[in-house]
């Protein structure tokens, strides 16, 4: 059922209209023009709820951020005894500029750690790594930089004994 709707329109709009109007369906394009506007305007008024969905994807994503580096502390624990001296003291010095890592950096690490042959002991081989991360910039820095603290964590428990020299 269709309702009718008056509507107003400036005089020179009125007087163009005469010469075309045999041309155009002038209700349809009212139609279609409202449908549009009220479209919109619905849109706004659901921006509320569209803020709560953003803040909510937000923690989501900040949790699974959190997870992953998570994962790459477990396994830079358990990588870390497959390091030599110098190894560790690189990282240590790499600690500083972990704020800027990417996914070159999580290539690089893993380039290294095939280098060292850990994942096999650890049951986490490459495919199963992309299986645990979905594979996006900040999945691979959070990996990365977790991969680095468990590593170091390791390193700074033992790193005064191993330096106590006997010599």
């Amino acid at each position: 059922m269709s309702r009718r709707l008056t509507i107003a329109v400036p005089e020179s709009l009125y007087e163009r209209l005469q010469n075309v109007k045999q041309e155009i369906n002038i209700s349809g394009v009212c139609q279609e023009a409202l449908e549009m506007a009220v479209t919109l305007k619905e849109l706004t008024i659901d921006s509320g709820e569209r803020e709560t969905l953003i803040e909510r994807l937000r923690l989501e994503r900040k949790a699974v951020l959190i997870q992953i580096k998570e994962k790459g502390f477990k396994f830079g624990q358990k990588s870390a005894h497959n390091l030599s001296y110098q190894d560790f003291q690189r990282l240590e010095q790499r600690k500083d500029i972990t704020a800027s890592l990417d996914a070159a950096d999580f290539e690089n690490m893993w380039e290294f750690l095939n280098a060292h042959k850990p994942q096999a002991e650890m049951g986490l081989d490459e495919e199963g790594l992309c299986g645990l991360l979905v594979i996006s910039e900040h999945n691979k820095s959070a990996f990365v930089k977790g991969w680095i603290e468990g590593v170091l964590s390791v390193w700074n428990d033992i790193k005064n004994q191993v330096n106590t020299t006997d010599l």
